[in-house]
């Protein structure tokens, strides 16, 4: 009896893997979908989700992570896997009306060759305070060094081999530096590297204007996109989406000046053009 336990379990294994893929495939994709664009921990959530309710439609929040295979995403840096396969083997993660993936604004052009009548919309936040939320979430303090440190590796450990490990180490996509403050300020470039290549395709949302008059700024983002929506979301605009980070201290404070310095040198093309003020003189 016993020894039929293993090879059980393994048809049982096999059995719910091969449901769960026939599952992904399961619909149709949306023929138009709104794509919300940006960097981890830069509001896409949220904005995401209030497009979605203003519009009165469906929305999909971070399908890489939903899918809950790592692999998938690491094919599509590595070219092992383009986005009109994932389209198809994962239709079920393309149906809402509203998707919302900070891994998908690398794959910005591919998804509109795909999605043809897509709009894009990415929301973009002061580098200094994207990375500090991007270190609150993982628990970590503004003065981290190398990825190598024993801190560092603890955040990884805590999160697996999940997408938080490829933004701390600095893959999908490659930004890997001296340390992680820099690769995390890479990473905002690279970002802003997708609206400055098809500026065409995808409208901007300033985080920090967005925080000012949330509904006004959903309604102007859709007018831009060419949408327009119904719905009324006052009461919606103040949820708190995700945990709020800790923003008490000044930037000098939480990173330090060596690594608020090596943010606003890597940002400094993108401030400029961006309009955030830098506050460090070189």
């Amino acid at each position: 009896m016993s020894q039929s336990v293993g090879p059980l379990r393994a048809l049982a294994s096999s059995g719910r893997r091969a449901l769960r893929h026939a599952w992904w495939r399961v619909g149709r994709a949306h023929p138009a979908p709104l794509f919300v664009l940006g960097n981890q921990k830069a509001g896409t959530t949220v904005v995401a989700a209030l497009v979605a309710a203003r519009l009165g439609e469906s929305v999909v929040i971070d399908p890489l992570y939903e899918i809950g295979d790592w692999s998938v995403e690491n094919d599509l840096f590595s070219g092992r896997r383009t986005v009109r396969s994932l389209v198809r083997t994962h239709r079920r993660f393309f149906r809402a009306a509203v998707i919302k993936d900070p891994s998908y604004t690398f794959f910005q052009r591919e998804l509109a060759t795909v999605f043809p009548r897509a709009r894009f919309a990415m929301v973009l936040r002061d580098p200094r305070d994207n990375i500090r939320s991007i270190l609150n979430r993982l628990q970590l303090p503004g003065t981290v060094g190398s990825v190598r440190d024993a801190e560092i590796q603890a955040a990884l450990g805590r999160f697996g081999n999940g997408g938080w490990r490829t933004v701390l180490e600095g893959t999908n996509p490659s930004t890997e530096a001296a340390t992680v403050i820099e690769s995390l300020a890479l990473r905002w470039e690279a970002a802003l590297d997708v609206y400055r290549a098809a500026p065409e395709q995808v409208e901007i949302l300033r985080y920090e204007t967005f925080r000012e008059d949330k509904a006004a700024e959903i309604d102007g983002l859709l007018t831009r996109l060419g949408r327009s929506g119904s719905r009324d979301i006052t009461s919606q605009v103040d949820r708190q989406f995700q945990k709020k980070g800790d923003n008490s201290s000044t930037w000098e404070g939480f990173f330090g000046l060596e690594n608020l310095r090596t943010i606003e040198a890597v940002c400094a093309r993108g401030m400029a053009e961006m309009d955030y003020p830098r506050t460090m003189i070189d």
